[in-house]
C-alpha cells in the first residue's frame, strides 16, 4: 500500500496558487496602471464683469460645449477674476459660459487639450441697473454679500443686514 504524502501535497498546492499570485502581480497589475490616465482639461482664466462691476466670489460658472454642460473645476478665485478647468471638450469645440445659472457670458472660448486660455468675460444682464445695488436688481450688481445662516444679505448703509438675494434678485428684509 503506498502511503500519499499529505505534507507534500500542501506544499505544492501552496506554491502553485503563489505562482499565480505573482503572476498576477507582476503582469497584470502595471498594465492596469498604464491605462488609468487623467481625462485632459482645458483652463480659461480671466477677469469677469457683470454689467460692468467686478463679479463677486459668490458667482457661479457654468461651462457648456455645443449647448451641453460639461463637467468643471474652478470658479472664482478673487473679486472680479476666475479660473476653470473645462473637461470633456475636444480640439476646436466652442466653449460658452453661463454666469449664475442665467446670462451667457461674452466672448466664448476654443478648447485646446492642456491649453490655458486668457478670456476675460463680460455679462450685460439687461436690467438696467446702476451697479449700485438697487431693490429689485440682478444680485450680482452687489459686491459684498455675507453668508449669513445660509442665505446671502447685505447691509445698505443702516447698520444691519436689511437686504436679501432671493432667487438672483436684490430684495428688502425686514427685521421685526
Amino acid at each position: 500500500m503506498k502511503r500519499i504524502n499529505k505534507r507534500k501535497n500542501f506544499f505544492s498546492k501552496t506554491i502553485f496558487f503563489g505562482e499565480i499570485g505573482l503572476f498576477l502581480l507582476i503582469f497584470l497589475i502595471p498594465s492596469y496602471l498604464t491605462f488609468a490616465q487623467a481625462p485632459e482639461a482645458c483652463k480659461f482664466y480671466g477677469s469677469l464683469h457683470i454689467d460692468g462691476a467686478s463679479a463677486p466670489l459668490s458667482t457661479n460658472i457654468t461651462a457648456y460645449i455645443n449647448g451641453n454642460p460639461v463637467t468643471t473645476q474652478g470658479g472664482m478665485i478673487d473679486v472680479g477674476y476666475y479660473s476653470v478647468y473645462v473637461y470633456d471638450g475636444s480640439n476646436g469645440d466652442t466653449v460658452t459660459f453661463r454666469i449664475n445659472n442665467l446670462y451667457d457670458a461674452t466672448p466664448t472660448g476654443t478648447w485646446q487639450a492642456k491649453g490655458a486660455i486668457f478670456l476675460p468675460l463680460t455679462v450685460d444682464t439687461g436690467t438696467g441697473g446702476t451697479g449700485t445695488c438697487d431693490l429689485g436688481e440682478d444680485c450680482t450688481n452687489c459686491a459684498d454679500w455675507v453668508n449669513y445662516a445660509g442665505y446671502q444679505v447685505r447691509d445698505s448703509g443702516v447698520g444691519y443686514y436689511d437686504q436679501a438675494c432671493c432667487n438672483g434678485i436684490v430684495t428688502q428684509i425686514q427685521v421685526v
